[in-house]
């Protein structure tokens, strides 16, 4: 994915890039997601060591909720 991709939705949905979660399974997305000031987050399914950068890492999706409902409590 390209950093640039990100910036565009941002702009179009007026939302602050640093407030999009960008959920990925590889260092690319990882690195996407760093350079266009997203928030990364890694989604390791098979449990094995990754270290991309990411954030945050989940193994399910539903692992999302908590992230999310943390995020909304910082603000």
């Amino acid at each position: 994915p390209c950093p640039k991709g990100l910036k565009m939705l941002s702009e179009k949905m007026k939302i602050n890039i640093s407030n999009i979660i960008f959920v990925g399974d590889e260092k690319k997305d990882m690195l996407c997601a760093i350079h266009a000031g997203a928030y990364p987050i890694l989604i390791n399914r098979e449990n094995t060591i990754k270290n991309y950068g990411q954030s945050k890492e989940i193994h399910s999706f539903i692992e999302l909720l908590d992230i999310i409902h943390e995020k909304n409590k910082a603000e």
